[in-house]
């Protein structure tokens, strides 16, 4: 008789690779065939942002729901590891969460990322008082998509921000840490704060997503060296990381040499 073999879910897939000593290297991929490249390339995660899929779009076109799920759905079923989807998937209603929760993990989705559509209704006060109502809309998307999910991982994403100090992002994070989210996306302006966040963070799951100084979406510090730092993950943008991995394929001269431009292979 044949045991019943019991595939375990994307988010579980995901927890037990964040929980490793060594950093979970995510590339961030735009459609199934930079997903299958990556998977190819020997990554074990990748990630999926919300202008990545609007590339695709008409110009003029609204990002909504269905496009999200069907874009994840085609990616996941492309590459078969686990996806952080870093993308805003319910808009500004807040309502529209729960469902929108439920589609994207049966679409495939390991890691759901929540962020705040707080948005003032009169002339700003302060930055740091808009700031405080934007968060506490965060805190309650936060709650609301952990109570929903089954599997998949809640992560909410603070960046620090340099008008408001360093010490403001840490009590931030730690209060998204303390209202269900799994994990926290970093996007910091300096080395100093990069290193310092996990110290001040002991246990959190933290996964950087790039260092102003190296642009949008990038990073000057190696995966190694956010390891040593205490990071879970990293996701590079623009799909520099996988591109790095192709290598020449030399072939002997003759007919069946492989047509130009075709003479590469991901290791």
């Amino acid at each position: 008789m044949n045991a019943t073999v019991t595939t375990p879910p994307p988010g579980q897939v995901l927890r037990e690779l964040l929980a490793r000593p060594a950093i979970l290297e995510q590339p961030a991929v735009c459609d199934p065939l930079t997903a299958r490249l990556a998977r190819d390339a020997g990554y074990e995660a990748v990630t999926l942002t919300g202008p990545a899929i609007g590339a695709h779009l008409p110009a003029g076109c609204e990002l909504n729901l269905d496009e999200v799920e069907r874009v994840t759905r085609a990616v996941v079923t492309a590459c078969g590891i686990p996806l952080l989807l870093d993308a805003d998937a319910a808009g500004g209603d807040a309502a529209a969460l729960p469902a929108a929760v439920a589609r994207l993990e049966a679409a495939g989705a390991a890691a759901i990322g929540v962020t705040s559509h707080y948005v003032p209704d009169h002339a700003p006060v302060s930055l740091r008082t808009e700031r405080r109502c934007a968060h506490a809309d965060l805190l309650e998307r936060v709650r609301t998509a952990c109570a929903v999910r089954r599997h998949a991982l809640i992560v909410a994403r603070c960046d620090v921000i340099g008008e408001l100090g360093y010490a403001d992002t840490t009590e931030r994070a730690a209060a998204l840490l303390a209202a269900g989210a799994d994990a926290i996306l970093v996007d910091a302006a300096d080395e100093n704060e990069l290193r310092r966040l996990p110290q001040d963070l002991p246990g959190a799951t933290l996964i950087c997503t790039g260092t102003a100084a190296a642009g949008c979406g990038q990073t000057l510090f190696s995966p190694d060296l956010l390891e040593r730092w205490g990071f879970s993950a990293t996701s590079n943008k623009y799909y520099k990381c996988y591109c790095s991995r192709m290598k020449p394929v030399t072939r002997s001269a003759g007919p069946a040499s492989a047509p130009k431009g075709r003479g590469a292979v991901l290791h």
